[in-house]
């Protein structure tokens, strides 16, 4: 007991040390990247505008990366055989129901958005998981590449600015969720894939967890679906996202 809470302090440091290093790093990359467009003459921009405007890029910029990271889930689902369920920004939440998009308020602690399919039935050996959770980073990284190419050729310095906040965040997020990492209970995409590949029962949680969710939507209840699905493996970790979450909906089932 005591080794895993070891852990699991140790996973918030490295966490929070990679996220701080991180953002000096976009730091130091505005301010190089910035003063390679001003030049040595410099100067000409009012530096309290162009500190306001570098503020509103990170701003808009993360949101619209957490918009991309989440489409990313959803293309490279979609490319791999799921079916769209909902779509999270914030607390914002477009749900399908009855094959209709509607828009609901949800959230969940420690997360900035999320993008939930309807997995393809379950193989043991060949179900796809690896380009669903990494799909996000990925498009993080290909926005940020985008990016730094448009910067080379922009000629305004405050485009230069948002496009560097641009390159930074999406730096930032593919880092913070491509690096496995679990801080405060949430699994983030590159820990998935760990967890997913070593442990077949996992990958089989994941599916049923998914599936759930997606018949939830569809207005499926608990007690209607498969009575195996909430059944977990002979000494199964609870500490293991997908077990716990089994266990949630097991709850529910005894319940009704």
């Amino acid at each position: 007991m005591e080794k895993k809470n070891k852990k699991k302090k140790l996973g918030k440091v490295i966490g929070i040390i990679i996220y701080f290093t991180v953002c000096i790093g976009l730091g130091i990359l505005i301010g190089v990247l910035t003063s390679l467009k001003t030049g040595p003459e410099g100067g000409k921009e009012e530096p309290s505008i162009f500190l306001f405007t570098i503020f509103i890029s990170v701003i808009i910029s993360f949101y619209l990366h957490i918009i991309i990271h989440e489409g990313g889930h959803y293309i490279f689902g979609k490319l791999t055989g799921y079916k769209f369920t909902s779509f999270r920004i914030g607390s914002i939440t477009f749900i399908k129901e009855d094959d209709k998009i509607k828009i609901k308020k949800f959230s969940i602690a420690g997360t900035g958005g999320q993008c939930l399919m309807e997995p393809p039935e379950y193989k043991e050996e060949k179900f796809p998981f690896i380009l669903y959770n990494l799909g996000g980073g990925l498009l993080n990284i290909v926005v940020s590449i985008i990016s730094l190419i448009l910067y080379t050729f922009a000629k305004s310095v405050y485009f230069s600015g948002f496009l560097i906040c641009l390159i930074g965040i999406g730096v930032i997020l593919a880092i913070i969720n491509i690096v496995p990492l679990r801080v405060g209970g949430v699994a983030n995409d590159g820990y998935n894939i760990i967890l997913l590949k070593r442990d077949k029962n996992s990958r089989y949680a994941f599916y049923r967890q998914l599936k759930v969710n997606a018949l939830l939507a569809k207005g499926t209840r608990i007690k209607d679906m498969p009575e195996e699905w909430f059944n977990l493996p002979e000494g199964a970790d609870l500490n293991n996202p997908y077990y716990g979450s089994s266990c949630m909906y097991e709850g529910k089932l005894l319940s009704r």
